[in-house]
């Protein structure tokens, strides 16, 4: 069985293949090859048998599929014929919906299951969620079924590459005969932009962090600042859906929020810091405050805890008291935060009073997201040298793995920063933290404030566009820093040029990263959404 979740799409993978490469008259050659019975030529492994199969005669519902997205319809067929020996027994688990590839939909693993009204709505479906855009660096059949299949696997790779090689698929064999290093041709495509005009209100977005969920393709922000007249903050809390701009018209929805202390609910802000903790569905803010037109009066040093944040559930808002043995930070807006959901701690470094009080502290919030037991604020003392007190930070990210925070850029007082920094044992567990100024080599992006980034886990990729490099100046590029947890030498790309045909206007919006399906998405505005596909530039 194939524990493939849809809700995790960390475990889709794809292998591409230009359309202009496929024969014209491929799906009928899937379908004639659909249609016979299991001879001596399949060489079949174990199952195999396509007598009677219910896939046969999509041959041409396999090929536009596959034309549409990029992706060899043989494959498809190939894994179908490994999965369900072609369909034949998908018929075992009633409830799986014309699901002849095995997926567990909602992680039932006795029986898969998808909302498929037909065959030819699985192959669209299946195909789709296996296009170029996905983890496009697994070009081998074992490296697929290495994410594919994660059970029960041992006759998947030889099915699949037999199956594939029965319909004209190239095949490479080593010396031994292995059948394992079958590949695939990826076309190269650069990163593209595409517009969304979005409906549903939407929030007033200014200096408002946004954090992703990508079970739910959602977009989540709170709070907003209104201008004009200057300046009333916002407690609202709004979802974008369908965020990645796939699955349907992105729109904005208000979320109606309850709260369970007093104050039930956290007063309007902006410039606080978020994070989301998608296992348990929560977002922990802290910080921010309301501005006063030069300054930020009050601001805020609370933290609050968001359960049903993306709006499956009630939202309920709760917040949190940490211990404070040794102090807490500091009232602060502007700085950034990142969570270890591995530890269940959130770490923020920075911040400012809009251009006064900038800080170059790093503290540790345990048990962040409210469960788990009392949590508790601990400040980091780093060794190394600390980088320069800053607000408005360019980009910020943090790699479980390696435990390592990276920071980049910002604005100190009224100087704008174009510095990188890496600090490890971030969490404040493993050893002692220690700060690394980076050296970099040009290319580099310069001095930068920014409000949008994103981080690959998968490639250890920081990634943003745009952002102001000083006062009253904008850019519309985007970059890709390799290797930014330190592990290896980072290295920045610029993956599109500032001022390139078909990019969003320059500005500073709000941003995040889909890592599932590689995409960038930033809002510049209520009314607007742009999304970058291949956003990590291909690494």
């Amino acid at each position: 069985m194939r524990i493939l979740y849809l809700e995790r799409l960390v475990f889709l993978v794809c292998c591409c293949a230009s359309a202009e490469s496929y024969d014209p008259h491929l799906g009928m050659k899937i379908d004639a090859y659909l249609a016979g019975g299991c001879n001596g030529a399949c060489v079949v492994v174990v199952n195999g048998d396509r007598t009677g199969s219910p896939i046969a005669g999509n041959g041409s519902v396999f090929f536009a599929a596959g034309s549409q997205w990029d992706v060899d319809p043989r494959l498809i067929v190939a894994i179908a014929g490994a999965e369900s020996s072609f369909g034949t027994n998908w018929q075992a688990c009633p409830a799986s919906g014309f699901n002849a590839w095995s997926w567990f939909w909602a992680g039932d693993e006795n029986c898969p299951g998808s909302p498929y009204s037909s065959f030819a709505d699985g192959i669209q479906n299946v195909t789709h969620f296996m296009n170029k855009w996905m983890f496009k660096r697994f070009t081998t059949v074992a490296s697929i079924g290495s994410r594919y299949c994660t059970s029960g696997c041992a006759n998947w790779v030889p099915n699949v590459t037999r199956f594939y090689e029965d319909l004209g698929g190239d095949q490479v064999f080593g010396n031994d005969g292995s059948i394992t290093n079958l590949t695939f041709t990826l076309p190269a495509t650069p990163p593209t932009w595409s517009h969304f005009a979005l409906s549903g209100g939407g929030p007033a977005l200014n200096s408002t962090p946004v954090v992703y969920d990508p079970a739910s393709n959602q977009i989540m922000v709170f709070g907003s600042l209104v201008t004009g007249p200057c300046c009333t903050s916002l407690n609202d809390m709004w979802v974008l859906t369908n965020a990645n701009g796939l699955g349907g018209t992105p729109e904005w929805k208000q979320l109606t929020v309850t709260g369970s202390g007093n104050p039930e609910l956290p007063a309007g802000r902006e410039g606080q810091s978020a994070v989301y903790d998608q296992a348990n569905n929560r977002m922990i803010i802290f910080g921010g405050g309301q501005f006063a037109g030069a300054g930020f009066n009050p601001i805020y040093q609370d933290v609050w805890v968001l359960s049903n944040a993306n709006g499956v559930g009630t939202p309920t808002w709760t917040q949190l008291f940490p211990l404070t043995p040794n102090g807490a930070p500091a009232p602060r807006a502007a700085h950034r935060a990142v969570n270890d959901a591995n530890t269940n701690r959130m770490i923020i470094f920075g911040g400012g009073n809009n251009g006064s009080n900038d800080q170059n502290d790093t503290w540790v919030l345990t048990n962040a997201n409210g469960l788990g037991g009392p949590s508790q604020w601990i400040p980091l003392s780093p060794t190394g040298g600390l980088p320069a007190p800053r607000e408005i930070i360019a980009a910020v990210s943090y790699d479980p793995a390696a435990n390592a925070m990276t920071v980049f850029g910002g604005v100190s007082g009224n100087t704008f920063l174009g510095d990188l920094w890496i600090l490890s044992n971030a969490n404040g567990l493993g050893g002692a933290p220690a700060w690394q100024q980076v050296s970099q080599t040009a290319p580099a992006p310069g001095t930068l404030a920014n409000w949008n980034y994103g981080y690959d886990p998968t490639t250890k990729s920081l990634l943003f566009f745009g952002g102001s490099p000083g006062f009253g100046a904008f850019r519309n590029d985007f970059w890709v820093l390799s290797n930014a947890n330190g592990v290896g030498a980072p290295t920045w790309i610029n993956t599109i040029p500032n001022n390139a045909p078909g990019s969003p206007p320059a500005s500073v919006p709000l941003g995040t990263y889909d890592p599932i399906r590689n995409r960038f998405m930033i809002v510049p505005d209520a009314a607007d959404l742009w999304v970058l596909t291949d956003g990590n530039g291909g690494q």
